[in-house]
C-alpha cells in the first residue's frame, strides 16, 4: 500500500477550502483525505485520516469500486443531513466522497410531504377536477368540474385522451410531457402548468397524481386531480411585487441613519420610487410655510436637462415652484394620478424651455397626519403607467414622508438637545453655591444634574451618582425614617412620590442614618415633577434643606420639656401629701380647741396644742404653689 505521506500529498489538489464535505478513500477503505467540511462525517463514522471506515461504509466504497458507478446515500449528522456521493476513480483504485447539506431541502421536503397529505385529504372531499387514467392513456374517470375549469365537457376528455396535452400553454407544454414520460407507476408527484380555456383565458392549475393498484396488486392507472391556482398564482405575483416594494421601503428607512443631510435622504428615496416604477426621472418635492414647493431630491437625469432661463438670459436650476400644473394637481387635490399622454391633460401648464421631453406622468402625495406636506412625482416609463406603478408608488409614499418627516425630528430634537445643554450649564450655575441639596431626576430615573451641597449632606460622591439611577439605590447604606422615627418605604420616598403620582410633595422631614459618619441627618424635602404634554415625566426636581440641627434642637427641648413635666409631677405629689398632712394636724388642733374650751383638757393636751401650733406655723413658712396659701 502506498505510504500515508505520498497519500497526503497526492491529495494536495483537493479543495481544502471547498465548503462542502471532500474526502478521498482507499479500496480497502481508508480514509487518505478529508477537508475541513468533511470533519462531522469523520466524527459521525468515528474514523480519523489514515484509518478505515466503519464496514458498513466500507461496503458502499467496495461496492462503487466494483459497479463502477456512483453510489449515494443520506447521513444524518446532528441536526443536518448530508447526501453523499461515492465517486469510483478506477485508475487510482480510490473512491471520492462528496457530500452536500442537504438539511433545507429535507425540511422543504418534510413541509412539502405534509402539505401533499393535507392537499390529498382536503382533495377527495372537493369538487376539484379529479380523474381517473388508464394504463393505457385514456380517462375512465373526469369529475364534472372539469367543464367549469376548461369550458370542455366530460365526453370531449373522454372522447380526445390528448385533450389535456392540447389545451396546456405551449410555454409549459414540453414540461408536462417531460413529467409524464418520467412518471412511473411507483412514482408520485405533482406539475405546475398553464391552459388555455375553451374562451381563450389562461389558467393556472395543479396537478398531482399517484398510482392505484387493483386487489391483486396490479397496476391499475393512476389517479389525480387538477386544482385551479389561478388566484394563487396572481396572488403570488403580487407577493413578489410587495416584497420588492418592503425592500424598497426598509432601503429607505436604512438610509435614515446613513443619510448625513437631508438632500441624501431624499435622493435615496427617489432612487427607490425611480426603480420600483421603471420611470426615467423624477424628483420628490414638498411645500413650504412661504406657500410654494421646494426640491427634496431630483433625479440626475433631471439635474442635468431641467435647467431654464432667468430673466437674464442666465440657465439656472429651479428649486421653488408655485403650486400649479401636474405636480401641483397632486398637491391641491391630495390625490394621485397619472397621464401618458400629459400635454393634454387639463391640468398641464406645457413644459418651460430646457425641460426634457415628457411621455408620461406619474404623482402621488406625500401625507402626514392627514395633511399633504409634499409629493413624489417621477415620468417617462417605458410603456406609460398604469394603477400597478401607482399603487406601488402609493406604498412607498408613507415611508418617504415618515423618513423626511423622521429626520426633520431628528434635526429638532438635536437642536432642542443643545439647548437643554446650554440650559443645564445655566441651571448648574444657579444652584451650584445653594446651600439646600439640589437633584433633577430624568424619566429613566437618572441624576441627570446635582449640586455640591445634595453630595455633602448624604456624603456621597458623583461617581457613585453617575451611574447610577434612584430605583438602583441601595438602602442598606441608609436607614431612612419619617419625622416621627418610623422607617420610610422606598415607594414613599418624596422622589419615588413623585415619579408615581406624577403629583408634587412640599416639605417632608425624612431622617437619613449614614454609616460611613454614624450620625443622623434630617433634611426638609420637596419634590415636584415636571410633565410632557402626554403626561409622562419629563424630569422631577428635588430639593433638600439640611435641618439637622434644628432637628437635634427640638428634640433636646422636648426632653428638657418631658423632664420639667416629671419634676413638677413630681413636686405636686410632695405638696399634695404635705397639704394632707396638715389638713389633718389642724383637725386635731381645732378638736383640741374646743376641748379646751369646754374645760376638760388636761395638762398634757395643752403640751400638745402647743406642739401642733408649731408645726402649723413651719409648714407656712415653706414655699408652695399659690392654690396652697390659706385663705
Amino acid at each position: 500500500m502506498e505510504p500515508y505521506g505520498k497519500m497526503k500529498a497526492r491529495m494536495e489538489h483537493f479543495p481544502a477550502k471547498n465548503p462542502n464535505p471532500v474526502l478521498s478513500v482507499e479500496k480497502d477503505g481508508t480514509v487518505l483525505y478529508s477537508n475541513e467540511a468533511a470533519k462531522p462525517l469523520l466524527i459521525e463514522w468515528g474514523v480519523e485520516i489514515g484509518e478505515k471506515l466503519p464496514s458498513r461504509i466500507g461496503d458502499i466504497v467496495e461496492g462503487a469500486l466494483c459497479r463502477n458507478r456512483p453510489e449515494k446515500m443520506e447521513i444524518k449528522v446532528g441536526k443536518k443531513v448530508y447526501l453523499v456521493t461515492f465517486q469510483s476513480l478506477l485508475e487510482e483504485e480510490c473512491v471520492n466522497i462528496y457530500g452536500f447539506d442537504i438539511s433545507d431541502q429535507k425540511v422543504l421536503e418534510e413541509k412539502l410531504r405534509e402539505s401533499e397529505e393535507k392537499y390529498r385529504i382536503v382533495a377527495d372531499n372537493t369538487f376539484d377536477w379529479e380523474f381517473w387514467e388508464g394504463p393505457d392513456g385514456r380517462f375512465l374517470y373526469i369529475s364534472p368540474f372539469c367543464e367549469p375549469a376548461t369550458g370542455y365537457a366530460v365526453r370531449e376528455f373522454m372522447d380526445n385522451p390528448d385533450l389535456l396535452r392540447e389545451i396546456i400553454h405551449s410555454d409549459d407544454r414540453q414540461a408536462f410531457l417531460q413529467y409524464k414520460h418520467d412518471a412511473s407507476p411507483g412514482h408520485h408527484s405533482d406539475i405546475e402548468f398553464r391552459i388555455i380555456t375553451k374562451d381563450g383565458e389562461i389558467r393556472w392549475f395543479h396537478h398531482l397524481c399517484h398510482p392505484i393498484f387493483d386487489g391483486k396488486g396490479c397496476y391499475a392507472g393512476s389517479r389525480g386531480s387538477n386544482r385551479d391556482i389561478t388566484e394563487r398564482k396572481q396572488e403570488e405575483q403580487r407577493v413578489r411585487r410587495y416584497n420588492r416594494i418592503l425592500e424598497g421601503i426598509n432601503w429607505i428607512f436604512s438610509n435614515v441613519v446613513q443619510a448625513k443631510t437631508e438632500e441624501e435622504l431624499g435622493e435615496a428615496c427617489l432612487s427607490i420610487a425611480l426603480e420600483v416604477t421603471g420611470s426615467e426621472f423624477g424628483f420628490i418635492i414638498e411645500m413650504g410655510a412661504d406657500g410654494l414647493l421646494h426640491d427634496v431630491a431630483k433625479s440626475e437625469l433631471a439635474w442635468e436637462r431641467c435647467r431654464m432661463y432667468d430673466g437674464t438670459g442666465h440657465l439656472y436650476l429651479p428649486r421653488d415652484y408655485p403650486v400649479h400644473g401636474l405636480y401641483g394637481s397632486v398637491i391641491i387635490n391630495g390625490k394621485s394620478f397619472f397621464t401618458n399622454d400629459p400635454q393634454s391633460h387639463p391640468d398641464s401648464r406645457g413644459l418651460p424651455e430646457g425641460h426634457p421631453l415628457l411621455r408620461s406622468f406619474l404623482g402621488v402625495p406625500l401625507i402626514q397626519d392627514g395633511k399633504t406636506i409634499g409629493s413624489i412625482a417621477v415620468a417617462n416609463r417605458e410603456g406609460g403607467y398604469n394603477h400597478e406603478q401607482q399603487e406601488d408608488l402609493e406604498a412607498i409614499a408613507p415611508a418617504v414622508a415618515q423618513v423626511l418627516q423622521r429626520r426633520k425630528v431628528e434635526q429638532e430634537r438635536k437642536l432642542a438637545e443643545k439647548e437643554l445643554k446650554v440650559s443645564e450649564l445655566r441651571f448648574k450655575a444657579l444652584v451650584q453655591d445653594l446651600e439646600s441639596g439640589v437633584v433633577l431626576i430624568d424619566a429613566e430615573g437618572k441624576f441627570a444634574i446635582y449640586n455640591p451641597a445634595l453630595l455633602q449632606i448624604f456624603d456621597i460622591s458623583e461617581q457613585e451618582l453617575e451611574h447610577m439611577k434612584i430605583q438602583d439605590l441601595n438602602w442598606d447604606m441608609w436607614d431612612v425614617v419619617d419625622k416621627d422615627g418610623n422607617a420610610l418605604r422606598f415607594e414613599s420616598h418624596p422622589i419615588q412620590y413623585a415619579r408615581i403620582s406624577r403629583k408634587p410633595l412640599k416639605n417632608q422631614v425624612i431622617g437619613v442614618r449614614r454609616y460611613s459618619h454614624e450620625d443622623w441627618v434630617w433634611t426638609l424635602v420637596s419634590s415636584e415633577p415636571l410633565l410632557n404634554p402626554d403626561g409622562s415625566i419629563n424630569i422631577i426636581i428635588c430639593t433638600f434643606t439640611d435641618i439637622t440641627q434644628l432637628k437635634n434642637t427640638e428634640d433636646a427641648l422636648k426632653i428638657a420639656n418631658e423632664t420639667l413635666e416629671e419634676k413638677v409631677k413630681e413636686r405636686t405629689a410632695e405638696l399634695e401629701k404635705a397639704y394632707i398632712s396638715l389638713k389633718e394636724s389642724e383637725k386635731g388642733l381645732a378638736e383640741a380647741q374646743r376641748m379646751a374650751h369646754i374645760g376638760k383638757l388636761q395638762a398634757g393636751t395643752k403640751e400638745q396644742s402647743r406642739f401642733m401650733v408649731i408645726q402649723r406655723k413651719k409648714f407656712l413658712e415653706r414655699p408652695h404653689p399659690s392654690w396652697l396659701h390659706p385663705i
